[in-house]
């Protein structure tokens, strides 16, 4: 296996564009050859480790020239010096699946790539971005560009047809970026730009309880199994392919690699096409874990997830609802499938700084005490950016959300839990302290509430004869969404077909919906009263809003 810096050397003779050259050598020492032919230490001893901090800057190699883009190529510019960058890609999966119809719905509502690179730096940074036809760097013209979110990047487009893209890192706050680059083309064919901040932890890989994987591409299989105090460090251009189980506290999974389930998300994808989870299709057999599902990573009570890119889910991304305590941080997740959740936090969760991609609820509010912070989202066609639940029971209080940009809202069709604060239903679930602060939604939105806070029977419902329905209680502070609502109603939505989309708030019974909006606009236009939405507002049973 080459090392990082052979791999750099490596990088920069292949793509030779502009004139820029090579990352320096010493950009790359802190990514040492693996410690076995692997590339993975195998030791299961739990004594911890001596972890380093990372460089101020770095580059990575990639994992292997299959997955290098054949769309975009960048160099990036750091004091004056140029790095060779190498930008990934990961087609739409849906391509090759078919419904039992022959369509491909999917494929249609989602982008139909992603893009993207990855590097770490504590300083401004300039990128140039050159769009290719093929990989032999052949240039096409640039005729428009846009960076989403705004803040801290600018975009122009220079004389001999490149994107600079200038960034200025300003921690907490997150530099991760879409750059659009002729408009539709863009928005079919998104390119992320994910700039970290300097790793804290680097462990020593020869360390006994470090399962370390270098650069190049590493095959685990699903449900790697890691114990507790063990640290999984993915280091940058490694991309290990399977999926992490962990069994005790304190694992964490650490570095600037990537955990890809494309192996086995095929079989996911087929289970929907013939049915999923609402049909008769038998689940997929051999590798899934004891309740049926295959997640990215499967943790207990006070895990990290720090710094790796997570693409090509066949499932639940992070799963840590089993524990407490859980950290999440600089985590970017790229994912095609249905059921193929962001995380789901657990007891006390922290979600700061992270970037997602996914094809169905991004945050999992299915505990007390969690927070996110500081997240850039692109919501795809399916589910919720906040799911409340699918009709469940018991008392949750104390979740935030604040500093979210939400670039990007593609879904179409409303079939029941599709929007930004979601319910599917209840069976006695009730929410106090819940608030969604400084969040801004770049253009249209399906819903910005879609909440039946109604006793209704799901997939995933849990069994319950005697429901007694209780309170949601909901804040929404300095919230600007710059579109309006738009799309369809199908599925269990069908009775609202031919009616503008609209949000909806509705309860019956026992249940109450409580909303406060504290400065809240929508298409330009602050809401003083339910009236002022631009489609209007749905609301049934015991509903009550305040504005300010």
């Amino acid at each position: 296996m080459k090392t990082c810096k052979a791999m750099l050397l490596t990088l920069s003779a292949t793509l030779g564009f502009l004139g820029c050259h090579a990352a320096p050598a010493q950009h790359s020492a802190d990514f040492a050859a693996t410690p076995s032919a692997a590339g993975v230490a195998t030791s299961t001893k739990t004594s911890l480790p001596v972890a380093t901090a990372g460089p101020a800057f770095a580059v990575y190699p990639g994992p292997a020239e299959s997955y290098r883009s054949d769309r975009y190529a960048a160099k990036v510019v750091h004091n004056g010096e140029t790095y060779d960058a190498f930008v990934l890609m990961s087609r739409n999966a849906w391509k090759d699946y078919p419904d039992k119809n022959g369509h491909n719905f999917e494929l249609e509502s989602m982008s139909r790539e992603n893009h993207w690179l990855t590097c770490t730096s504590a300083d401004p940074v300039k990128l140039l971005i050159r769009l290719v036809t093929a990989r032999d760097s052949q240039a096409t013209p640039v005729t428009s560009v846009q960076v989403l979110p705004g803040a801290g990047a600018t975009a122009r487009i220079t004389e001999d047809g490149c994107v600079e893209l200038s960034i200025t890192p300003a921690p907490p706050a997150t530099s991760y970026y879409w750059v659009c680059i002729n408009h539709a083309d863009g928005e079919q064919y998104p390119l992320f730009v994910l700039v970290d901040p300097p790793e804290t932890d680097i462990p020593d890989p020869h360390a006994p309880a470090v399962r370390y994987f270098g650069p190049g591409v590493h095959e685990i299989g699903p449900h790697f199994h890691v114990g507790a105090g063990q640290i999984v460090y993915l280091a940058g251009g490694a991309l290990v392919r399977g999926t992490i189980d962990g069994d005790g506290p304190g694992i964490r999974i650490l570095g600037r690699g990537i955990l890809s389930g494309e192996a086995l998300q095929g079989d996911w994808l087929r289970f929907f096409c013939a049915g999923g989870q609402e049909g008769n299709a038998a689940k997929p057999k051999g590798w899934q874990a004891p309740n049926g599902w295959t997640p990215m990573v499967w943790m207990p009570d006070g895990c990290v997830v720090d710094g790796p890119t997570i693409i090509d889910a066949p499932h639940w991304n992070l799963q840590l609802g089993k524990g407490a305590d859980s950290v999440v941080k600089h985590v970017k997740i790229l994912s095609w499938n249905y059921s193929t959740d962001g995380v789901n936090p657990g007891r006390r969760g922290r979600v700061e700084e992270c970037f997602f991609k996914v094809n169905d609820d991004v945050l999992l509010a299915y505990q007390s005490d969690i927070a996110m912070r500081n997240a850039v989202i692109w919501k795809q066609m399916n589910a919720s950016v906040v799911q409340l639940g699918y009709g469940y029971d018991g008392a949750r209080r104390n979740i935030a959300l604040r500093d979210i940009q939400i670039i990007r809202d593609e879904t179409q069709w409303q079939v029941a839990a599709r929007g930004i604060v979601t319910m599917a239903a209840s069976k006695g679930n009730t929410f106090a302290n819940l608030c969604l602060e400084n969040i801004t939604l770049h253009g249209d939105t399906l819903n910005l509430l879609a909440i039946d806070n109604l006793n209704r029977d799901t997939p995933w419902s849990v069994k319950k004869a005697d429901v007694t329905l209780g309170m949601v209680d909901l804040t929404l502070k300095n919230v600007i969404v710059t579109g309006v609502e738009r799309g369809q109603y199908g599925g269990r939505t069908a009775d609202h077909q031919g009616q503008t989309m609209r949000s909806r708030l509705r309860t019956e019974g026992s249940g109450s919906i409580r909303v406060f909006f504290d400065n809240v606009s929508m298409h330009g236009r602050k809401l003083t009263r339910a009236a002022d939405f631009p489609n209007g507002l749905e609301t049934a049973g015991d509903v009550k809003l305040d504005f300010r």
